[in-house]
């Protein structure tokens, strides 16, 4: 099965990787994750065509969408697939695709506590999200900024907290501009937010400090809201 969709996956043509991600999902589902761990962690290491690497993680995201259950005793193999690729930093779209399969992969963690997977995720995605913010949103840098809010929830104080702080004061101490807030960054921005509330050493002088920073990113959502 995956000898015949190999056209399909290294090719640039969308709807054909789009099918290759659904055939992929299906084939996981009949299967079992496991077997197609070893086929996932060859395709995502390729270097070219990205394409080939973000229909990767788009499978990974659509096997946890149909079936969370089955990834979660498979965690470790597939956040260090897309970890590979965060860490190289280089493509800012196969990027933004490994760092959504690592939110999607926290996401199903969060029911059974598993977070020990996660925790060395952590400062490489922090890292990668500051080198691709450059002034501005980024999807690769929204979608590390979500993968960190998500892995947030997870994490035990009190790293919860330190990670927390670092998000926010990250995502606040820049005037990045209303004109960068579309509506998908807008919506990952409010629920890190929540996300970073939810810390116990989070206090209201912290919340404070960010919504009165001079470059706040909140003021340009106000702004835009009563424009």
């Amino acid at each position: 099965m995956t000898d015949l969709i190999n056209p399909d996956i290294f090719t640039c043509n969308e709807q054909h990787n789009s099918r290759a991600v659904q055939v992929l999902t299906a084939v996981a589902s009949s299967v079992g994750t496991a077997a197609l761990v070893p086929f996932l962690e060859s395709v995502c290491s390729i270097m070219n065509p990205g394409s080939a690497r973000d229909a990767g993680y788009r499978t990974v995201r659509q096997i946890v969408m149909v079936n969370k259950d089955s990834v979660v005793p498979h965690m470790t193999p597939l956040v260090n697939i897309a970890l590979k690729e965060i860490a190289a930093g280089s493509n800012t779209w196969s990027v933004a695709s490994a760092a959504r399969a690592i939110d999607s992969l926290a996401r199903a963690a969060h029911s059974y506590g598993v977070n020990d997977n996660f925790s060395k995720a952590m400062p490489v995605i922090f890292h990668c999200m500051r080198n691709h913010f450059n002034r501005r949103w980024t999807k690769s840098a929204v979608a590390c900024a979500q993968a960190i809010g998500s892995i947030i929830e997870l994490t035990e104080e009190p790293d919860k907290s330190f990670y927390a702080k670092e998000l926010m004061e990250t995502v606040c101490r820049e005037n990045f501009g209303s004109e960068s807030l579309d509506e998908e960054t807008t919506r990952v921005v409010m629920a890190v937010y929540k996300q970073c509330l939810g810390a116990k050493e989070v206090t209201g002088l912290d919340v404070m400090g960010w919504l009165n920073n001079e470059g706040c990113v909140f003021k340009s959502l106000w702004e835009g809201a009563g424009s």
